[in-house]
């Protein structure tokens, strides 16, 4: 049997410093809290925010209809459009869970690996790609909450057999 040399551990242990960071040097943990003013203001903010949602998502919905528009007519621009549209896609697909909408962000997200995925390369693909901006549209529409339900579930079926048949 071999003989090994023992082994020294050694545990450093940093100083915290997000406490002073936020309230300052010196800071007593028992006294931090932030002020009730600003949560307040801060959640007013969000609300409202999520209140304008359905509007601001509205209008990317139809940039998107535009892009797919320039895919349609130039056929020498999808590709580089397809990737303009996986963009727009991407961030669609964080901003819906922020903001309520799950199965937009579900879909966005299977719209943006598609377009890595194709890149727009024929008719059948700008169709698969329409079809997901009809989809998030309608999720907004119908205020689609959680996963959509059945209807959400119907929804990423029918795009989930539509990217496999194309």
């Amino acid at each position: 049997m071999t003989h090994h040399p023992p082994i020294k551990v050694r545990y450093y242990r940093t100083r915290n410093r997000l406490l002073e960071k936020a309230a300052g040097v010196g800071a007593d943990p028992q006294q931090v809290g932030f002020s009730d003013p600003r949560l307040q203001e801060a959640g007013r903010v969000f609300r409202q925010q999520r209140e304008e949602y359905p509007d601001h998502v509205d209008r990317t919905f139809n940039k998107l209809t535009a892009l797919l528009a320039v895919c349609e007519n130039f056929e020498s621009r999808r590709a580089m459009t397809a990737g303009q549209i996986r963009d727009i896609a991407n961030g669609l697909s964080r901003q819906g869970v922020q903001f309520g909408y799950p199965l937009l962000s579900a879909i966005a997200d299977s719209l943006a690996q598609y377009c890595d995925a194709t890149a727009g390369q024929s008719d059948r693909h700008l169709r698969v790609v329409s079809a997901h901006v009809d989809a998030m549209r309608a999720v907004v529409t119908r205020n689609l909450s959680g996963d959509g339900g059945a209807v959400g579930q119907a929804l990423m079926g029918a795009l989930s057999g539509a990217i496999r048949k194309f």
